[in-house]
């Protein structure tokens, strides 16, 4: 009876033990999912372009910096402790920093020191004649044991050598996946796919859904576009007036048009957060669909065709 109760309390403790674990690994990613990843943008675009683009995750656990200007780039980050890129102090500078500086006089005095060890060394020390490098008798004979002779020469040349064998090219074999051909015929299978019609209709609500996610919290671009030709920027122009227009972004997308010269110069601010649940739950929405399986399921096993 009493091995049986220790049995017990054995067991009550490993799910007791096991339960807790299971709870702090649900724990941990409930919160990468439903942490917020911030971001800020700010760029200059046009003459001297600079960009300056960061990034902090888990209330600044995770922070990524990435800045351009002048021509140069810069990256450095942060994740908890761990230092990455150019944030990082380098071991050289540490060792630099902590070796003692010698003053002015330690120095002249070992400048001279080494002077005068040089010169007497220069004068004490003689020439040293390099011994003359003689054949060894053994090693003409070694050498002359090597050498073929001249009918053998001749036997070696007049053999005939097999022809080598052709590697065989891909477009040989229409059943490889790199050849032309066999992407072609699935690019056919692809165009012929009866429901493709849904699928393209799906994978544009899921990108509006990601888009949705992605929408910043607040978005200020302002600049001035111009081409070679004034009736392409015109025709550029009514394009951003009537998707500005119907998108609500003509207060947040300030463009405007120049039809005397070239110019692209954009000023952009935005800023924002995201949750990563929000930018996973697109993808599981999209693989949950019943032609998405399908497809995803005929292009692993590549019966596309059938």
């Amino acid at each position: 009876m009493v091995i049986l109760w220790v049995i017990l309390w054995i067991l009550l403790w490993i799910l007791i033990v096991a339960g807790a674990l299971i709870g702090l690994v649900l724990l941990i990613v409930l919160i990468l999912l439903l942490g917020r990843i911030k971001y800020k943008i700010n760029a200059h675009i046009g003459g001297d372009t600079s960009v300056y683009v960061n990034v902090s995750y888990l209330m600044r656990l995770v922070r990524f910096v990435v800045t351009y200007k002048d021509g140069e780039y810069k990256n450095k980050g942060r994740i908890a402790w761990i230092r990455i890129g150019e944030d990082k102090p380098k071991k050289d500078e540490k060792a630099a920093d902590k070796e003692p500086k010698k003053p002015a006089a330690m120095l002249l005095n070992d400048y001279t020191e080494s002077n005068t060890r040089s010169t007497t060394r220069n004068y004490t020390t003689a020439p040293v004649k390099e011994e003359e490098k003689t054949p060894h008798p053994e090693s003409s004979v070694v050498t002359d044991m090597h050498k073929e002779t001249p009918s053998q020469e001749k036997e070696v040349t007049q053999k005939p050598s097999d022809p080598p064998a052709a590697d065989p090219s891909p477009d040989d074999n229409p059943s490889t996946s790199n050849s032309p051909t066999s992407i072609l015929a699935h690019l056919r299978a692809l165009l012929t796919y009866p429901d493709l019609k849904i699928i393209i209709g799906l994978c544009l609500r899921g990108i509006q859904k990601l888009l949705h996610a992605l929408k910043p919290k607040h978005l200020d671009i302002y600049g001035v576009v111009g081409f070679d030709d004034p009736a392409v920027t015109g025709w550029f122009m009514g394009a951003y007036e009537a998707a500005a227009g119907t998108m609500g972004l003509r207060h947040k997308i300030r463009l405007a048009g120049s039809y005397h010269e070239k110019a692209l110069r954009l000023d952009i601010d935005a800023k924002g957060r995201i949750r990563l649940i929000r930018l996973i739950w697109p993808l599981i929405w999209l693989y949950m669909k019943k032609p998405i399986r399908t497809l995803i399921n005929k292009l692993r096993k590549g019966d596309l065709n059938e």
